[in-house]
């Protein structure tokens, strides 16, 4: 698999980010609060992102009639051989169990005792399950932007098979 410069870009930004808060957050003596707080913030901002998800799947499903299905099944995706339609389900797919992962993880973080937390004493431990953590976290923020990207091209792609559908229809 060949990665673009973007991708490239994207992956080093999300270990930098990652790495960053995890050891900023492993060294402080209240690192528990702050996984909380953290957990709490990420899982309503992740619980919004996988409703509007949610909203945008619905409105590709709106959009599809027969013109559009045929123009999405038969067009392929650059570099890839299969269709616009799989590889717009298969990211829907893939997107949401990202959200449902780390709404699970949030919520683990979130009804973790503390006590428990006081057996953790292994800093590498800490460090690598909250990296972890902030990785998947940063990654799914990220993915939103694709998210959106990606409802804009099912749009435009509805616009163009309306076009090539009235061009054809006799009443031209």
């Amino acid at each position: 698999m060949i990665i673009s410069k973007d991708q490239k870009k994207r992956i080093f930004l999300t270990l930098f980010f990652s790495l960053f808060f995890s050891v900023v957050i492993v060294r402080d003596n209240n690192t528990f609060n702050i996984c909380l707080h953290i957990a709490e913030t990420v899982n309503s901002i992740i619980i919004g992102f996988f409703g509007i998800a949610f909203m945008g799947y619905a409105f590709y499903q709106a959009l599809m009639n027969d013109d559009f299905f045929k123009f999405l099944l038969l067009n392929n995706y650059p570099k890839k051989k299969d269709s616009y339609l799989e590889v717009i389900n298969d990211y829907f797919f893939n997107y949401m169990i990202l959200n449902l992962m780390i709404i699970s993880v949030s919520l683990f973080f979130i009804c973790i005792p503390k006590s428990f937390m006081k057996y953790i004493y292994f800093f590498y431990l800490k460090f690598i399950f909250l990296f972890c953590y902030m990785y998947l976290s940063i990654n799914v923020i990220f993915e939103m932007k694709c998210f959106l990207n990606n409802l804009y091209m099912i749009f435009k792609f509805y616009l163009i098979s309306k076009m090539k559908n009235n061009e054809n229809s006799p009443d031209n």
